[in-house]
């Protein structure tokens, strides 16, 4: 199935990324996995797009995530009913995903590296869903009361909203978008995120104390809340995080995996399992003073 624009595009890469940050490594490597993606979907599947569809979704997303690919429905809803699945389907020898992220981590972009990274750092999504997805009061709270805490922007953060940053919690206390997030990670001992962040899942991986920052009227349009709201309800993240990993139909594939068509199509016929049990039945109702 053809579906929307693809992770190996060159023009989807300019178009998302702009002169802000180039990617660290060839995205081309997805190629096969993508292509397979994308000739089994059921649905049209895109690559990085938002879920904003009910249960009955017809379309499939797919981002990449900790140096795979995390493949979803359009339905936020569908997608934690999935990752609730795994939860209690626990594989007897997990994936050792997090193994290999304290072995090897690395920035998706061209970053630079930090000569003295913060102890306490906040993990900020870029431009597209800072003005919303972040919980204002929070971080406001947060920066008031503990001085020591610094922001890390996203590099896809412009600089209008550099500025903004800058004056509402100081300029000293916003590191260079361009710094390394995961230097950042490394080094700090506690890390706040949003449910939009690679990086808060890095972070978890790596045995670090970590502190959701979302607006909870918002959270779940981020891309990772399924897989976050697993793990916050588990002590033992980095464990869970591999227990997901391996569940077959978790939507979670790694080039190194040796059965990925298995797993995408036991993805693909969970879904469609879940669309028609929980697909809505009633038509949507406008109140009569919303119908003009």
């Amino acid at each position: 199935m053809r579906g929307g624009r693809r992770l190996d595009d060159a023009a989807t890469s300019r178009a998302m990324l702009g002169q802000r940050a180039t990617r660290a490594r060839d995205t081309a490597r997805f190629t096969a996995l993508e292509d397979m993606i994308r000739e089994l979907a059921p649905f049209p599947p895109s690559y990085d797009v938002s879920a904003g569809q009910d249960t009955g979704f017809a379309e499939w997303r797919y981002t990449d995530l900790l140096g795979g690919i995390y493949l979803s429905t359009q339905s936020t809803e569908i997608n934690c009913r999935i990752m609730a699945l795994a939860a209690v389907n626990r594989q007897r020898r997990p994936y050792a995903l997090c193994r290999r992220l304290r072995a090897q981590p690395e920035d998706k972009y061209h970053l630079q590296d930090l000569p003295r990274p913060p102890a306490r750092v906040v993990l900020l999504p870029g431009s597209n869903q800072l003005s919303w997805m972040v919980s204002r009061e929070a971080l406001s709270r947060l920066m008031f009361e503990h001085e020591e805490v610094m922001i890390k922007p996203h590099p896809l953060t412009t600089e209008a909203d550099l500025r903004a940053l800058g004056l509402h919690y100081g300029l000293d206390r916003i590191l260079p978008r361009d710094a390394s997030g995961v230097a950042c990670v490394l080094a700090a001992g506690q890390l706040w995120h949003t449910t939009s962040s690679e990086l808060g899942l890095l972070a978890m991986a790596h045995g670090k104390r970590v502190s959701n920052i979302s607006d909870f009227r918002r959270e779940a349009g981020g891309a990772f809340y399924p897989i976050y709201r697993h793990l916050w309800r588990r002590d033992d993240a980095a464990q869970a995080l591999d227990e997901l990993a391996a569940w077959e139909a978790s939507g979670l594939l790694f080039l190194d995996m040796d059965d990925l068509e298995a797993r995408i199509r036991a993805h693909y016929r969970l879904a469609m399992q879940l669309r028609a049990e929980l697909r809505p039945l009633a038509a949507p109702f406008l109140p009569p003073q919303e119908a003009e």
